[in-house]
Formats: structure tokens, sequence, C-alpha cells
């Protein structure tokens, strides 16, 4: 029995040996850019990233240590290959130059999960129904006349916001705030309202039917920054020892949930008529036109979208702004001297103060 169990894995190291060198010899004559020495059998550069210390530094680390790297390195992840671009004029020949090439998407476990079986914008590959999506968005979503229709939104959602801050320092002196989690309920109010049309109020994230939503975004990561370990090494899918798998179908099985009930609950107020018009009824015209084409898995996958690139990006990009502000006080004592001078007491910034204002525009623009 112990002579069986040495032969099988020796089989298996030399099966997983075949499989990491067999793509490298039918590429080896190809021309590829220059890889950082160190890579091991089949696990390649995984050794040289760290938990401890962000991706990012690391990659930057690698491509600063020599001058080979200035513009391209690859670094081979398990089965994956990892294309660092270092320079503008790499990023431009890969983005703009080779733009097509490099449109399809990363297939990952999250994706599995949170795709829509790889229906949405964020995770289909380069084609017609890629570019219809992206028409959709572009000129139903995104345009500048909806983005000017919606901005009443987003200034009852600044003054919830404020309200919230009010209400959690009157009386009490300086108080602690969380604003990682304020501007996390600023964006998911926006959304939610852009989406459906309901008045903010004190708060859509306090209701039934968003709160616990609200906490289940909190809670979970961005999918298209989560690479599980058997992502690099597939053969680890088959033990799942973290039980990875089951969290994600867990909360994506949640989140149809809730975009299911939206679609439902709405649809029964839609009305072709109606004058005032929310996304979701742009959507509910959409599908009466094309059932086919709009149904209510592409709708969702649309709105998971809005959700997660509205809402976690936009959060994320205010709170480094106001850390950045705060670590450099006099560019911060510039901004509030220019708004006291040009922005009447008592009255909150409107987006349309925006170009009368320089040096806040410049912050605005560069976060």
């Amino acid at each position: 029995m112990e002579l069986l169990q040495v032969l099988f894995y020796i089989s298996l190291f030399i099966l997983l040996l075949a499989i990491y060198k067999f793509p490298l010899l039918i590429r080896s004559r190809k021309r590829l850019p220059p890889r950082p020495p160190g890579a091991l059998p089949i696990i390649g550069h995984l050794r040289l990233l760290s938990l401890s210390i962000p991706l990012h530094r690391t990659l930057q680390t690698l491509s600063a240590k020599s001058n080979q790297y200035a513009n391209y390195m690859l670094l081979k992840l398990g089965t994956r290959n990892l294309l660092v671009l270092s320079s503008p004029a790499a990023v431009e020949e890969c983005f703009h130059k080779n733009d097509v090439t490099c449109a399809n998407r990363l297939r990952t476990i999250a994706y599995d999960y949170y795709s829509y079986n790889y229906t949405t914008m964020a995770t289909s590959n380069y084609g017609p129904h890629w570019r219809n999506l992206r028409r959709i968005t572009s000129t139903n979503i995104f345009c500048p006349s909806s983005l000017h229709a919606s901005s009443g939104i987003r200034h009852d959602a600044v003054r919830c916001l404020l309200r919230e801050l009010y209400k959690s320092t009157v009386n009490k002196g300086p108080q602690k705030i969380d604003l990682k989690l304020k501007f996390y309920e600023l964006t998911f109010n926006s959304v939610v309202a852009t989406l459906t049309g309901e008045p903010i109020g004190d708060g859509l994230w306090h209701s039934k039917e968003n709160n616990w939503f609200f906490e289940l975004l909190r809670s979970a990561r961005v999918p298209s920054l989560f690479m599980a370990p058997a992502d690099y090494l597939p053969f680890l899918r088959y033990l799942d020892v973290s039980k990875v798998e089951k969290v994600l179908a867990a909360k994506s099985r949640k989140r149809d949930e809730y975009f299911t009930g939206m679609i439902k609950r709405f649809r029964k107020e839609f009305d072709v008529e109606k004058k005032s018009k929310t996304t979701l009824d742009m959507f509910f015209s959409l599908q009466q036109e094309d059932p086919e084409q709009y149904n209510d898995v592409i709708i969702k996958g649309i709105i998971q979208v809005m959700f997660t690139a509205r809402i976690d990006t936009s959060a994320i990009t205010l709170e480094w702004a106001m850390s950045l502000l705060l670590n450099n006080p006099e560019t911060l004592k510039k901004a509030l001297i220019e708004l006291d001078q040009n922005i009447k007491p008592h009255r909150l910034l409107e987006e349309s103060d925006l170009s009368n204002l320089p040096i806040f525009n410049a912050l605005s623009k560069k976060h």
C-alpha cells in the first residue's frame, strides 16, 4: 500500500510538471516580455508575493530592480500570466493601439458566481453583446443628460450625509466619525434613488428592503479585486479547503434575491406614460421592445455593475481625497478659502459651481 502511494504521488508530480512545462514549450518560440528570476515549477512567481504587502507595492519593487523591466514585466502566477506595465507608453500600446486584443475579460471563481454567466458589461468578452451593453449604459445611464437629470438625487444624498453628521455630533462635542461608512451610505443612497426613484429622506439604506443588502455590500469584497488560490492553481478548486466557493455562492444568491425583488417591486409601478422615468423604467421600456435581449438576467447584471462600479469606487475615492486633504492642511486651507469667497453662507456647493472654483475643481479632477 505504501509503495502504491509513493508511485501515485510521483505520477502526480510528473503530471503537474508536464502541465506546467507544456505551455512554456509552445510559447518558447514567441517573443515574450522579460521575467524576473526565481520562478519555481508549478507555482511560478507566486512565492514572490506577500499577503502582508499590497500587491501594487510588490510589483513596483520587482519592476524597479532592473532597467530591463522599465516598460514590461511578465510574471508567472501558477497557471496565470500577469503582465505588468510600468510606463505610459506601454499602457498606450496595450489599451489604445491593441485595445481589442486586450479587451477580453478574466475568468475567475468569483466571477463564476457574480457575473450571471459572464453576461455583465464588466465580465463579458468583447463582441456584439458587450458593445450593446456599453451602448445602453453610455446613452441612457452615463450620458450628460442623464447625469444632469440625476444631479438633484446626488444633492439630496449629500444633504442626507450632512444630517447624519450633524445628528452624530450635535450637543456631544467633537466625535470620531467613520467617514468610510458615511461615504458608503452616501453613494448607496445615490445609486438606489437613481435606480428606483425613491426619495432619499433620512437614508434609503435604513429601510427594511435595503438595510440587509447594504450590510452585505459592505462585508463583501469587490469581485474584480478578489482572486482565490484556486484561480492560480486550479487543482486546489477540487479541495476547496477554505470553503471559498460556498461563501461566494451564498453571497451571490443573496445579491440575486435583492435584485430580483427590486425588479418585481418596481415593475408593478411601471407606467409607459410616466413623465419622470427612473433607470429601472428605462430598462422596463427596453424589455418591452425586445424581451429576449433585455431579459431580467441582463437587467440584473447591469444593476450589479452600477452598484459595484459606482458605490465601491466612489466611496474609496472620496475616502482617499479626504485623507490626502487632511494630510495636506495648506491645500485644504486654500480650498476652504475659495469656497468661502464664492459660495454664499447657508448654501450647499452645487455641481454647477465647479467651473468657478479652480482650486476645488482641480482637486476633484486629481482625485
